[in-house]
């Protein structure tokens, strides 16, 4: 759990894995979804993105780094 530090201070962000982000991320664009945090990395663990759906609803995107 986290807080932003600004409205909303309370939130919960669902996460979709999925075997490639960056690829997944151009098929929301292609929908009519918008990126909000590009790929970033979770050093030794793997990465994640945040995008919006054409809702405005805000999800996560993970992936695990291949052990």
């Amino acid at each position: 759990l986290t807080s932003l530090g600004h409205p909303p201070h309370q939130y919960v962000t669902f996460y979709i894995e999925v075997p490639d982000i960056e690829a997944t991320l151009m098929q929301v664009e292609k929908n009519g979804g918008k990126r909000m945090i590009p790929k970033t990395e979770v050093p030794g663990v793997g990465h994640f993105a945040w995008f919006q759906d054409p809702e405005g609803n805000a999800l996560g995107l993970w992936t695990s780094m291949k052990r």
